[in-house]
């Protein structure tokens, strides 16, 4: 499965240099219009980042989010700032196929284990982002000490 993925920081499609946020390349200020191109030439899988959301906490890009689900045909799943019940019901409620869960499952693994339990793996999943085999959280800005592979485990 190809799954393009539009990484959004200010509503807008950026990638950032070695997750550093004040080194962005923007790479479409229409991620929606990027989206559908991206459908338009045969994709129906996509993985959206709320870079902002990842930082703070919560989402960020909400209202972008919700006019790129609208507009693509097909899987979308997103992560960054996932970190309460309530978005990750705004996110279903929505239309998203698949959440991302991050920091949370570092921070609180028992709200993680609610969540797959109560959803189940096919519409939560967890990513598990870090450098030198530490686990990173809060949008890569936090290195923790945890290993990637005892949070794995």
């Amino acid at each position: 499965m190809i799954l393009p993925a539009i990484d959004l920081q200010n509503g807008q499609s950026v990638r950032l240099y070695q997750g550093d946020f004040t080194k962005e390349t923007i790479i479409s200020p229409a991620p929606v219009k990027q989206a559908k191109e991206i459908n338009a030439a045969g994709v129906y899988a996509l993985h959206l980042v709320d870079l902002d959301g990842a930082k703070v906490g919560f989402p960020k890009n909400l209202a972008v989010i919700k006019k790129i689900r609208a507009e693509f045909t097909g899987l979308i799943e997103v992560g960054g700032g996932i970190r309460s019940l309530d978005t990750i019901e705004t996110y279903l409620a929505m239309g998203i196929d698949r959440l991302i869960l991050g920091s949370v499952a570092l921070k609180d693994p028992a709200f993680t284990k609610q969540v797959l339990a109560k959803f189940g793996p096919e519409r939560i999943v967890i990513g598990v982002d870090g450098t030198d085999g530490k686990v990173a959280v809060d949008g890569w800005l936090k290195q923790s000490e945890v290993t990637m592979a005892t949070l794995i485990n």
